[in-house]
């Protein structure tokens, strides 16, 4: 019996190394997007604490909502007319703390099933 031929000049791939049968079941992998993280949280206790980061904004940048970041705050006192909240800011190089305060008119709920039913069925797929 004569000696198996040389194999073919060049660098070896490692997968040639494992042996034959290695090819025939190779693993298919599902491509994954990365997790991106919501700009938006928020906690409630009672009042709610909600933080939006947006990293770095130019100046007199704006900064859009997306999709997924919106969020509706629902009010179950009909004699609340206005939710006030207070806001912090904190700037890079700028070694201060900017603070103000907000009024949101609450809404009538007015098809506010349409908006749920449309949210819930975007998330769905």
């Amino acid at each position: 019996m004569a000696p198996r031929p040389p194999r073919p000049w060049g660098p070896k791939s490692p997968v040639s190394t494992l042996g034959p049968a290695v090819g025939l079941a190779a693993p298919v992998y599902p491509i994954v997007e990365p997790y991106v993280p919501s700009r938006f949280t928020w906690e409630n206790g009672g009042s709610i604490n909600a933080t939006w980061d947006l990293g770095d904004l130019r100046p007199r940048d704006v900064a859009d909502v997306e999709p997924d970041e919106a969020f509706v705050v629902l009010v179950r006192d009909p004699s609340i007319n206005v939710v006030r909240g207070s806001w912090t800011l904190t700037a890079k190089g700028h070694h201060d703390v900017y603070e103000g305060e907000l009024e949101l008119p609450v809404a009538d709920d007015a098809g506010i099933d349409d908006a749920v039913a449309e949210f819930l069925q975007r998330i769905s797929g």
